[in-house]
């Protein structure tokens, strides 16, 4: 039977089913899985509304998580098995034995959790200005004037074709700024997208630190031309017409005697940083990684 509790804690974070998972995976893989605890939402005072939840400080969140763990310690501790043995003074017929070490051990690992929560608020030391790691732009300018075999290493396409790519996006009103603090050009914008998404994982904090921007600079550049490559979808991607399948199918056919053909084919393989966990050899490719087929 699932185990039902709700700190304080819970009621004031707003990540508060994430401690709770935490603890259910410390509880399985202690062979407690019986004991899972149970995040009821429907209680009125865990709602999100920020007009019904008071703001308060990491210092206060913390404070009232080592609290509310202390509770679960000293609980624990009172619940660990005892035994009553038969003194001089009481002779009972049988020594009154009660053991709830499993209800123990379960609120010990919940109270764990909720330390460990605790501590992940305190970040990695004081807090100081945003700016803490020094950046250069140079990296990035070197990049833009390498020769063709070194710019495709980097960006995964050939110098025209990213120039080529600038003019089209450019156009996009996605680009234009619309405050005061301007822009960054566009070939900063694809530069970071290609560089992203071009590596395994498409990591991000390896984008910012070659391009000499933040961590949520990247990800806002990836959104604008990704959301402008989809926009450009009519334009240059659209189903043949009735006519243009006519003239295609006849010159397919003239040329390698193939009839009713309209176009043809292509794959490639995306590189995955792992190997997936549903049916994971099925994704094993010919080039010898794990990799999920794009056919196009």
């Amino acid at each position: 039977m699932p185990l039902k509790l709700w700190p304080r804690w819970e009621r004031e974070n707003k990540d508060a089913g994430h401690c709770v998972n935490l603890a259910n995976q410390k509880l399985m893989s202690s062979g407690l899985g019986e004991w899972a605890l149970v995040y009821d939402c429907s209680l009125p005072f865990l709602s999100t509304d920020s007009a019904r939840m008071p703001k308060q400080t990491l210092e206060a969140l913390q404070e009232g998580s080592y609290e509310d763990a202390s509770v679960f310690f000293v609980v624990a501790d009172l619940l660990d098995p005892i035994n009553l043995h038969p003194d001089d003074d009481d002779d009972p017929e049988q020594p009154a034995v009660r053991d709830d070490s499993n209800v123990a051990a379960v609120l010990r690992i919940y109270g764990a959790a909720i330390v460990e929560e605790a501590e992940s608020l305190k970040g990695d030391g004081p807090r100081g200005p945003y700016s803490q790691v020094k950046k250069s732009k140079d990296w990035f300018t070197c990049a833009l004037n390498m020769p063709d075999r070194e710019f495709r290493s980097i960006f995964r396409i050939g110098r025209t074709t990213f120039d080529k790519f600038c003019d089209i996006l450019g156009q996009n009103q996605i680009f234009a700024s619309r405050g005061r603090k301007p822009q960054r050009h566009v070939s900063w914008q694809l530069g970071a997208f290609l560089i992203r998404y071009g590596q395994l994982s498409s990591p991000v904090h390896d984008t910012c630190f070659k391009l000499g921007i933040g961590f949520g600079t990247v990800i806002l550049y990836c959104r604008r031309v990704i959301r402008a490559i989809r926009e450009l979808k009519k334009q240059y991607a659209p189903w043949f017409s009735k006519e243009h399948q006519l003239q295609t199918s006849a010159q397919i056919e003239a040329k390698i005697g193939f009839p009713d053909c309209v176009g043809s084919g292509d794959g490639s393989l995306i590189q995955t940083s792992q190997q997936p966990s549903w049916m994971g050899p099925a994704y094993l490719s010919r080039k010898g990684f794990f990799a999920v087929s794009m056919d196009f």
